[in-house]
């Protein structure tokens, strides 16, 4: 996928797109919800989520990776809303609507084992073990009678091909092969490269690796004294047999590990949500009960909570027809009208901590360009630009948010936490005493949600706990180099004029944080 909109991270000096992400990230993504039900709750009869306790609404991560997959399944990285609903190279959404993931999962170990079986198939061709007819010949019983699982693989593979490999090339292939080891006189590899194999009489089976093996050996043995293969030889030869050997080839080219591996692999080029977020492909297909079925993505969110309370809306609402003859009214003229419900929230603003790992990015091939579309992706995910249309949420949030820290290092450069904390964001409140007026003085802000007996804080614009839109919130985010000295962040550079850390505010429209302590 080649952009042509405005990046949005930077690239680090001599790395390219395609390459994977070597520097940690930090972010923090704020989004609002009005009027909506940003995320339903199925045990609660999909009323939006409320943490009983404080109140405060909930998003989960899983809410959030969707709509990324919601994103990509509909539009390229550019915006670009997908021809024919195909999507680009390696941009496919594993976990889809409907979807059943042992299909996917087995399409991937048949593009990977094909094509591994015809590298090697190629592979002895070149070397002179197989014909162009054999070749042809081995794929097409093979490509309809490959095993499902990787560990069956190799034998069936070999059980296919031997009869028809023809081992004259063998002892060439043998001498090749001694040439490269320390010791192993040279009139040994020459005797061995000018053995004449016999050929087999007309229709008569071709003879196997151990019948070739064998006549090397003994002719090696009529050339030197006492027809004797010296002790110093026996290693060094034995080795290079198993080198050369066209069936060994097969066996290590198609042994499980190395498909489980390829089928994994494959799993990640094609999936940018596997290449994301990782997954879990070994409960059933290819990659049953095996390691590399356990994916870990270098992306992971947070649940993503309400910075304060939200008012819960649970409106009745009718529909003019039944679903079926069974709930129609039997009375004439009473119509056939059902009743419903419809949950939401008046309003709420949302934080969310989205943590990348590089060591994950490697193992998936995360690249520079898929983060960057994955930033693109969050700016874009949300009903605001018409992605995330639903009757639940018709155009009711919205990212207001997103702060990314680019660290210098993989490991980071500074404590996650003390990143996020520099992200600050607020009520424009006013705090309350006993008599319902406001303090005066006014208590730290620090003070709120950690002393419950030093008034209550409601929103200045309402006098409510509730808030109703953006404009009852403020705050600040940093912009450009920070570095880190005695473990506190500081901004700009050092005094040597480095930044170990970069903060970019990607989108910022939160109302610019005010000072004051007094009721004015």
């Amino acid at each position: 996928m080649n952009n042509s909109r405005p990046k949005i991270t930077e690239l680090p000096a001599g790395k390219s797109w395609q390459a994977p992400v070597t520097e940690r990230h930090d972010i923090v993504m704020l989004f609002d919800a009005r009027l909506c039900n940003p995320n339903g709750d199925p045990d609660a009869g999909n009323m939006a989520r409320i943490e009983a306790d404080s109140g405060k609404g909930l998003v989960t991560d899983v809410c959030l990776k969707r709509k990324q997959r919601n994103f990509f399944s509909l539009f390229d990285g550019e915006g670009n809303p997908l021809t024919g609903g195909k999507s680009p190279e390696g941009y496919d959404i594993f976990v889809k609507e409907n979807a059943v993931l042992q299909r996917a999962i087995k399409d991937a170990y048949s593009i990977r084992s094909r094509a591994i079986l015809r590298a090697s198939l190629d592979e002895l061709s070149a070397a002179q073990f197989l014909t162009a007819e054999a070749v042809a010949e081995a794929f097409a019983e093979l490509d309809s009678e490959l095993p499902d699982e990787p560990g069956k693989c190799a034998k069936k593979v070999v059980e296919i091909v031997a009869p028809k490999l023809d081992f004259n090339p063998y002892a060439a292939a043998v001498a090749s092969k001694l040439r490269e080891k320390q010791g192993v006189p040279p009139e040994v590899v020459t005797t061995i490269e000018q053995i004449p194999l016999a050929q087999p009489e007309p229709n008569q089976p071709r003879p196997g690796e151990s019948e070739v093996r064998k006549a090397i050996v003994e002719a090696l043995k009529r050339s030197l004294p006492n027809a004797r293969i010296p002790t110093t030889l026996k290693k060094p030869l034995e080795q290079a047999f198993d080198e050369a050997s066209p069936q060994r080839r097969l066996e290590v080219a198609h042994e499980g590990i190395r498909l489980e591996d390829a089928v994994r692999r494959e799993l990640c080029r094609t999936f940018i949500d596997i290449r994301a977020f990782g997954a879990v492909v070994s409960t059933k297909g290819p990659l049953e009960g095996s390691f590399y079925g356990q994916i870990r993505g270098p992306l992971q969110f947070t649940f993503s909570e309400s910075l304060d309370k939200v008012l819960p809306l649970d409106p009745a609402i009718t529909r003019c027809a039944v679903a079926s003859e069974d709930e129609k009214n039997p009375e004439e003229g009473s119509g056939n009208r059902t009743m419903g419900r419809k949950h939401g929230i008046v309003y709420g603003l949302y934080r969310c901590h989205i943590h990348f790992s590089p060591a994950f990015a490697a193992k998936t091939q995360f690249s520079y360009q898929d983060f960057d579309n994955f930033l693109f992706a969050l700016t874009r995910m949300f009903g605001d630009y018409g992605v995330d249309i639903a009757a639940a949420r018709p155009g009711g949030m919205r990212l207001v948010g997103l702060v990314d820290f680019q660290h210098k290092d993989s490991l980071g450069n500074a404590p996650a936490h003390k990143l996020f904390e520099l992200v600050k964001v607020r009520g424009v409140k006013v705090c309350l005493g006993d008599d319902g007026k406001p303090l005066n003085p006014q208590p730290p802000r620090e003070s709120e949600g950690r002393d419950a007996f030093n008034g209550k804080w409601v929103f200045r614009s309402t006098g409510s706990e509730f808030p109703q839109a953006l404009y009852d919130y403020e705050g600040e985010a940093p912009e450009g180099d920070l570095h880190v000295k005695d473990g506190a962040i500081l901004p700009g550079r050092n005094s040597e004029g480095v930044s170990v850390i970069k903060a970019k505010r990607i989108e910022w429209i939160i109302p610019e944080m005010r000072s004051g302590g007094k009721v004015s």
